[in-house]
């Protein structure tokens, strides 16, 4: 045992305990960025729980404004079907003609052509004005 000194076994003692801080402090920040990455991903799942429960608040939405475009038309029909009731109604064997004559505006009545007038009273909500004789 000569060989085998106090020297020789301090140092085997403190390359042992050097590499035992080193995998202990591997273990401990491998741990925490793992925990940094499950939090993240967490976070990120939520967003995009949350994301798809705005995509499906707005696709409602739409669905509630096809729905209301579709009683408006609907409505628009009815009128439609109402006015050439009343029409049948007036009309004493002769049949009137009629033509689109344009929208109404804030200073009256703006002459606009036919497909015009009836795209801009459907889009913009204008009333139309038509004009119709015997």
């Amino acid at each position: 045992m000569e060989g085998l000194n106090k020297f020789k076994v301090l140092t085997v003692i403190v390359v042992f305990m050097f590499l035992f801080v080193v995998a202990a402090i591997y273990t401990n920040t491998k741990d925490a960025s793992q925990g940094k990455v499950e939090v993240k991903n967490q976070a990120q799942a939520e967003k995009f729980k949350e994301d798809i429960k705005a995509d499906v608040a707005n696709s409602s939405a739409n669905s509630e404004d096809v729905q209301n475009v579709n009683v408006e038309v609907h409505n628009l029909n009815m009128r439609i079907d109402s006015l050439s009731a009343r029409i049948d109604q007036i009309e004493a064997g002769t049949k009137p003609s009629c033509y689109v004559y344009g929208v109404m505006g804030d200073n009256g009545v703006e002459q606009l052509s036919a497909e015009s007038a009836i795209s801009e009273a459907r889009d913009n909500n204008r009333e139309l004005v038509m004009n119709c004789s015997f």
